[in-house]
């Protein structure tokens, strides 16, 4: 049984497909069932609408190579703010920010 429950992962659209991936197993390998995936734009800066539809992309890859409960989001704001404020509204255990080097888990 995992510690953890409920975990935001929030990412950019500069981590490729495979990045995703790499960190959704390793949240598995951590016994974490399901996470949610978030995307901050700024507002009047970012298409929202082509964010959401990268995400549900890495969704649907996701959950082909991994069975997983996996959903995302798409916001507009102050990209810390914003992570911040979903974590405690929907009551999340955790907020996973992968470290982009080697570490001891891989």
């Amino acid at each position: 049984m995992s510690l953890f429950k409920k975990v935001l992962f929030p990412v950019t659209l500069s981590l490729d497909l495979e990045q995703i991936l790499d960190n959704a197993l390793f949240l598995k390998r951590l016994n974490i069932q399901s996470f949610d995936l978030i995307n901050v734009v700024s507002s009047g800066f970012g298409n929202k609408d082509d964010s959401l539809e990268a995400l549900h992309q890495a969704v649907g890859i996701i959950r082909q190579k991994i069975p997983y409960n996996v959903s995302a989001e798409v916001v507009e704001g102050h990209a810390a703010s914003e992570i911040v404020n979903m974590a405690r509204g929907q009551d999340y255990n955790l907020i996973f920010i992968p470290g982009h080097d080697k570490n001891i888990m891989n």
